[in-house]
């Protein structure tokens, strides 16, 4: 990570070479990401209550017009918010692990970014493993049905930030134990690491 403000920055190679001021740019880095991630999860929370509500109506054939109306205007905030926060809570992640990540619209690939949370590095397998251990517990899923419910929302974000653009699509309700268990993991972490370094 390129930092000018280093004293072992080094301008022919265009980069620094004191591992020390890298490590504290991607702490501040993350910590700007883990901020956004908070911001984006409060909102998924705050419209969280009336989608569950008419999936809930749904599976109890339950017919209220309110609520049709409440889930047809909520949809977009929960897919669109609670997608960009668990990316960010992701991003998060692999920022404090140095582990590289697509920016764009290719940034905005759930799967991918799950994928690389299994990359082989002692500063993110503790993260991975608390993480499935939730999902599997949580969502009831295991490894492979993670992936699988991954690949069909890997583009959720885009797919319904443009849904005009796209016609009609579609989300599983693996999304919201996903955002959940993987946003909270990361403001929880967050936090740890904050009350560690105040002490």
């Amino acid at each position: 990570m390129k930092n000018k403000c280093c004293p072992a920055y080094n301008k022919s190679s265009e980069k620094c070479v004191n591992c020390k001021y890298e490590k504290e740019n991607r702490e501040i880095t993350a910590e700007h990401i883990v901020l956004e991630c908070k911001s984006f999860y409060m909102t998924f929370k705050l419209v969280e209550p009336y989608y569950l509500k008419q999936i809930h109506n749904m599976e109890n054939h339950i017919i209220d017009e309110e609520d049709i109306k409440n889930a047809a205007l909520y949809i977009y905030s929960y897919v669109v918010n609670g997608a960009f926060a668990v990316e960010l809570a992701m991003k998060y992640l692999l920022t404090l692990a140095n582990i590289e990540y697509c920016t764009g619209n290719k940034g905005h690939d759930l799967l991918d970014l799950y994928k690389k949370l299994s990359v082989n590095k002692k500063e993110i397998t503790a993260d991975r493993k608390v993480i499935v251990e939730r999902l599997c517990e949580l969502g009831h899923q295991n490894e492979e049905t993670i992936i699988k419910n991954l690949e069909s929302l890997k583009n959720c974000y885009i797919y319904y930030r443009y849904l005009f653009s796209y016609g009609s699509v579609g989300i599983s309700g693996f999304l919201g134990v996903f955002v959940n268990v993987v946003c909270n993991y990361a403001i929880e972490k967050a936090k740890s690491l904050a009350e560690g370094s105040d002490e």
